[in-house]
């Protein structure tokens, strides 16, 4: 009977207590896409195989849902995409480029989100029982309305017992948003009202997207005091 691990990198990152060899992965890139369905929504990505052996790969597409609270949901949407190829088998120490198309609807009022995922495809062992550890890497891809832009207010901030705060911003356009290395303080008004948290607001505060029309409620660390330690980040 054969076991298969799998090893989930939906975030491209996979954090173990000691590192894998680098022989294990594999590469891909870019990690994400923001498309506008005005300009055909079509992209590419380019998978590197450093191993010495052949590398069986599938794609597969997900719509992606993000809470309130940050956290993300997911439903098969292999009908919204042509990929090509949808398998390959890729040679040791090379690279495959895959070609993807989005298909489905196009009368969208807001930033649709959705994940392509790159899958090792496991390899049957024949007798014994065997663990094989299956790499699985997510790339983002942002589908923009023509015309969308993103409007981004800070609701509110509210300081909790432990003295942390929950910081609430809402999304007033149709364009989603992805953080960037600022955090929330590239919220218009959040610089001033989260002062107080210092680095606090830029890292460590969960899911960096805000998406359309929607509020996100995010959890950011009581600020560090004269003689302790900032606290680790979220993961290592």
């Amino acid at each position: 009977m054969g076991k298969t691990l799998r090893a989930v990198m939906g975030a491209a990152l996979l954090f173990w207590g000691a590192p894998l060899p680098a022989a294990e992965a594999f590469e891909v890139s870019p990690m994400s896409h923001h498309l506008d369905l005005s300009s055909g929504a079509a992209g590419r990505v380019t998978l590197r195989n450093p191993r010495v052996e052949p590398l069986p790969i599938e794609v597969r597409a997900v719509r992606r849902s993000i809470s309130e609270d940050g956290t993300s949901s997911f439903t098969p949407a292999d009908a919204d995409f042509l990929i090509f190829p949808p398998q390959a088998l890729v040679p040791a120490g090379g690279a495959q480029a895959f070609q993807f198309q989005y298909v489905g609807p196009t009368a969208l009022d807001r930033t649709a989100a959705y994940v392509l995922y790159l899958s090792e495809v496991p390899v049957s062992q024949a007798g014994g029982i065997t663990v094989q550890i299956i790499f699985e890497l997510g790339v983002a891809v942002y589908l923009h309305p023509q015309g969308a832009r993103a409007d981004l207010r800070l609701e509110g901030v509210r300081p909790l017992a432990d003295g942390s705060a929950e910081v609430m911003v809402r999304n007033h356009g149709g364009r989603l948003v992805v953080l960037g290395p600022q955090g929330l303080n590239e919220v218009a008004g959040a610089a001033g009202g989260l002062s107080a948290y210092g680095a606090a607001a830029t890292r460590n505060f969960g899911s960096p997207i805000i998406p359309a029309y929607s509020l996100r409620r995010f959890l950011i660390n009581r600020p560090v005091q004269p003689g302790e330690s900032a606290p680790l980040e979220e993961g290592l």
